[in-house]
């Protein structure tokens, strides 16, 4: 529920909640549109991401670590990201929200109010930064999204003019022969 939330940030995309979901989640996707992420290492049974997987997210040499805590592919996750700072470990429960609509899907970041009064001064404290990289790493993602959903219709598109093209010929091939062995008949027919 976002009245609860201390921070929330919500930008639309006109990519489906699937596409939005893996460039949101998948590593290799995270380092070309997050703002600081220098790579992403995750720690799961199977190498899947899900519930009890640990992602470290790095930053340079320094990493925040991610505890994933619920996991409902392309409706929402949560997780616990611990992030240090030089004050000290800022834990944050975090959830983003995938919502379907007529026209792609709105991503939801929350970010619950830290438990501890030295992480709600930290918190208070990297808010500016926090809004900063998520407004510069949310363009980047909607432009990424954008680009993705021009590909795939561009390759549906000539997907269809290929299946199309191959009916044609199939369709042009079989009239072909046809009308051959009409001709043929008729001719017969003419010199009997």
């Amino acid at each position: 529920d976002g009245g609860s939330a201390a921070k929330e940030i919500s930008i639309p995309t006109t990519a489906p909640p699937q596409v939005t979901w893996e460039f949101v989640t998948a590593p290799g996707r995270r380092v070309k549109w997050q703002i600081g992420v220098t790579g992403v290492e995750v720690t799961a049974s199977g190498n899947r991401r899900g519930v009890g997987s640990t992602t470290h997210c790095l930053h340079g040499s320094e990493a925040s670590v991610e505890e994933m805590l619920d996991w409902r592919p392309y409706d929402y996750y949560t997780l616990r990201n611990s992030i240090p700072t030089p004050m000290g470990v800022l834990r944050l429960l975090e959830t983003t929200e995938f919502e379907p609509t007529s026209t792609g899907t709105i991503i939801h970041w929350r970010w619950a109010a830290p438990k501890t009064a030295k992480e709600r001064a930290l918190m208070e404290q990297m808010v500016s930064f926090i809004d900063q990289a998520m407004a510069t790493s949310a363009a980047l993602l909607t432009e990424q999204l954008e680009a993705e959903v021009e590909r795939r219709h561009f390759s549906a598109r000539a997907d269809d003019r290929e299946a199309a093209a191959a009916e044609v010929a199939r369709f042009g091939k079989g009239h072909r022969e046809h009308e051959r062995g009409r001709h043929r008949s008729v001719d017969r027919g003419a010199a009997g």
